[in-house]
């Protein structure tokens, strides 16, 4: 068995168990093992688009017929959000855990320097990415940067796709990362891997919280799921639709479906 060929077969084998969760398929994985995974989808250059997906996540693709293709279709959706992951844990039969986009981003920058991963920068800003580049630097010596890349803030049928491809192929990159908030940054994950040819992974706002421009939770928030609570109160203005009424509406996708799969199982069973 030749390298790549170990390496996909290590790949396919330490994916997890999909589960469904408001309509919309996760993995169930632990952090050390979605680091293996992205680390070994990058060597193997198989371009797949990595999102974080959370209780926002399953309520916008509830609304947005797009997104919910996005979610949908190619690529993984790791369980970011306690809610979410107590709901995927609850149906495996083995360890599974929050994969905050964060984690992922750290372990994965860590992860790399032994193989000499080349990592591009989608989102935030100019001064932003100086920050978080000049971070990574100190805290993982030897990390390859490819390049970066700061779009101009718009919604997403006004974003220059082109030239963030552009910016990107030119760069040699091995994956790139893109931090555009969500629903902006899965569909530009989703076209950049296509266009590209390289793994993406959306993690929001992981760029701010290495660069130390936003403060991220304590953990002793983020153990008790508590981490949208400490988001909330620094940014009010623009989260408390997404926090306050957007979880109530997650309860509800989540009754739902489960209502729905009870109701058909029943009519399964009496036939």
């Amino acid at each position: 068995m030749d390298r790549d060929t170990r390496i996909e077969a290590d790949l396919t084998s330490s994916r997890g168990q999909v589960v469904t969760i408001g309509g919309v398929p996760f993995q169930a994985t632990t952090v050390v093992k979605a680091v293996e995974e992205v680390v070994r989808s990058i060597e193997l250059r198989n371009a797949t688009a990595y999102r974080l997906a959370n209780a926002y996540c399953v309520v916008r693709a509830d609304e947005d017929r797009n997104y919910r293709s996005i979610l949908c279709g190619p690529g993984v959706n790791f369980p970011d959000g306690k809610p979410v992951a107590k709901l995927v844990s609850r149906q495996v039969e083995y360890g599974t855990q929050q994969i905050r986009g964060a984690d992922l981003f750290k372990g994965v920058l860590d992860a790399g320097r032994s193989i000499g991963i080349r990592h591009y920068f989608i989102g935030t800003t100019d001064e932003t990415l100086t920050s978080l580049i000049k971070n990574i630097e100190r805290l993982y010596p030897g990390v390859k940067v490819a390049g970066c890349y700061a779009p101009e803030f718009a919604p997403l049928e006004s974003m220059n796709l082109t030239a963030m491809i552009d910016a990107a192929s030119g760069s040699q990159a091995d994956f790139i990362w893109v931090a555009l908030g969500t629903p902006k940054q899965d569909h530009v994950g989703l076209a950049l891997a296509s266009a590209t040819g390289v793994s993406t992974a959306a993690v929001g706002a992981a760029f701010d919280f290495l660069a130390g421009t936003v403060r991220e939770a304590p953990c002793c928030m983020q153990r008790l799921g508590l981490e949208w609570l400490y988001r909330l109160i620094q940014d009010p203005r623009r989260l408390w639709r997404r926090y306050l009424i957007g979880n109530l509406q997650f309860l509800w996708i989540v009754g739902r479906a489960s209502v729905i799969s009870r109701y058909r199982s029943v009519a399964g069973h009496a036939r």
